[in-house]
């Protein structure tokens, strides 16, 4: 095999393997500001919230799932936050409701303390 048949051989897989991980990470970044402002949806709805405020509970727990300071804890964090008067804990409990799919821990609110 000549060396430009090697190259071709090496970078095929090499290429796919980058191109499949770009992929995947393609979740929007974590926006904390619009994220709080939304969190005003979720005052009084912890049976069945409405859907934009799913969507920031949903978005506020799962993106930077893992990171050393996650989204939810910069959410909560914003200025606009605490005048929804909703805490971390109540977020937690709404997003398995909000049909959230990422594990949420004891540790998850002890991370933004």
């Amino acid at each position: 095999m000549d060396r430009r048949k090697q190259l071709i051989v090496f970078l095929i897989p090499l290429l796919s393997a980058l191109v499949f991980a770009s992929a995947q990470d393609d979740s929007p970044p974590c926006d904390p500001i619009l994220l709080a402002r939304m969190a005003a949806s979720c005052v009084g709805y912890l049976v069945e919230p409405p859907e934009e405020c799913c969507q920031m509970v949903v978005a506020a727990v799962g993106l930077g799932y893992g990171d050393p300071v996650p989204c939810l804890c910069r959410v909560v964090k914003e200025p606009d936050f605490p005048a929804t008067r909703l805490n971390i804990d109540v977020i937690l409990k709404m997003y398995p409701i909000c049909d959230g799919v990422r594990p949420v821990g004891p540790n998850t609110a002890a991370v933004c303390r």
